[in-house]
């Protein structure tokens, strides 16, 4: 049973706020403010954070567009070199397709030649007999008949007259010659006709050379 007295400390107690240990009311906005400050902080942290990030993000992605845009075009120049590589390909073979076949001619044209020449130095025999003539006049004219299907398929001889300059890119010269009549060098003799194909080199013309004694 609680006496007066009692009843007095309670009182004190109450009026007193509590123990030492409870925290005051006046110390919780302080408490609260030191909280919110804390999260103001971190909120501000979070989106510093998240403000670099996406600005990593826009760099990187950059540099692999960069990336990717340089290996498109490379891709692309190669892709554009393989199509001429192969259309030149293409027309190449299509233009010189027969060229192997042209040469075996060649063969054909320089007997054909060889006759015509053998043919000049038996004029006064042609002319005397009018059966030898009609053989000559048609080997003459088959002869002339190859010479126009070749450069009709792009085969031409190559013009060479005594005095030229020799060029190793037409000419193979056989020899050298003494001859003082040209200056060194100069072709002084054609042996064997050369051909072009085209505009390529199917067989170079065999020629003599001066040279000074």
């Amino acid at each position: 049973m609680m006496t007066k007295d009692d009843d007095i400390i309670m009182d004190e107690v109450v009026n007193d706020g509590g123990c030492g240990e409870c925290v005051s009311d006046d110390n919780i906005p302080a408490a609260q403010a030191q909280g919110n400050a804390f999260d103001e902080d971190k909120a501000a942290a979070d989106n510093a954070d998240s403000a670099a990030a996406p600005a990593d993000q826009i760099q990187q992605l950059t540099a692999e567009v960069s990336d990717l845009r340089r290996l498109l075009v490379q891709k692309i120049a190669d892709a554009e070199n393989l199509r001429k590589r192969f259309e030149r390909e293409k027309n190449d073979a299509t233009k010189y397709a027969n060229g192997s076949f042209a040469r075996d001619l060649l063969g054909v044209a320089d007997n054909f030649r060889r006759v015509v020449d053998t043919i000049v130095l038996l004029e006064q025999e042609v002319k005397e007999n009018p059966s030898l003539a009609a053989l000559v006049d048609g080997i003459t004219l088959c002869g002339r008949e190859l010479t126009s299907v070749l450069r009709r398929h792009g085969v031409c001889e190559i013009p060479v007259a005594v005095g030229d300059t020799f060029d190793p890119g037409l000419h193979q010269a056989m020899c050298e010659v003494k001859n003082s009549d040209y200056a060194s060098g100069s072709v002084v003799q054609l042996l064997q006709s050369g051909y072009m194909y085209n505009d390529r080199l199917l067989r170079p013309a065999m020629v003599n050379v001066s040279r000074k004694s």
